[in-house]
């Protein structure tokens, strides 16, 4: 029996020297302009950590992929810097109102033409955009906020057959099979290493 092909939704971290950029961008450069603005992300794969309490094996905890705004570091070991798009509003109801569908579907456009023209193959970070929508309010120094992540689907839907196997029911039961796959991975991995 075969399951559509589901991936980790993204979660989203906005650091507070983000929102002291949007208020200094809105109060000194924008004003009541509301002309969407690039901005940049750092975006980290999910990760698996184990933790351990008082010396004894602990549980394995899965961290989810995640986004960060306004990191002044660029992130941490192995992020990935994205850029996006910024729609800042000058009311909460203009916030509430702004078709955020629109807005995804936009940016699905466009990671979609970029796929399709060859773009992401010189540049796999435009498959990472996103879109954030929000809201400053200077005067109590509150923000609203939400991200958008778009996705671009396959129709019909990609479809999981089987569950996982592991990688000797793959390649065959050979030790001699497995051992050439092993082979070839490290070849490939020094090779990339070193440039040859």
């Amino acid at each position: 029996m075969s399951e559509i092909l589901r991936f980790e939704p993204f979660s989203s971290a906005v650091e507070p020297e983000f929102w002291a950029s949007v208020a200094h961008h809105k109060l000194h450069t924008a004003r009541l302009d509301t002309a969407p603005r690039g901005v940049q992300g750092s975006f980290a794969c999910g990760r698996r950590h184990t933790v351990r309490s008082g010396g004894e094996s602990g549980q394995t905890v899965a961290v989810p992929a995640r986004l960060r705004v306004g990191a002044s570091d660029g992130g941490g070991s192995g992020d990935v810097v994205v850029g996006g798009t910024l729609h800042n509003t000058n009311t909460v109801e203009d916030f509430k109102r702004l078709d955020k569908g629109a807005l995804l579907r936009e940016a699905g456009a466009a990671v979609l033409e970029a796929i399709q023209s060859g773009k992401a193959s010189a540049d796999p970070s435009l498959l990472w955009a996103f879109v954030v929508v929000s809201f400053a309010d200077l005067k109590r120094y509150r923000f609203w906020h939400w991200f958008g992540f778009p996705a671009v689907m396959a129709d019909p839907a990609d479809t999981v057959w089987s569950a996982a196997q592991g990688i000797g029911s793959a390649v065959g039961s050979s030790d001699s099979e497995l051992e050439a796959l092993v082979g070839g991975c490290a070849r490939f991995v020094a090779e990339t290493k070193h440039g040859a």
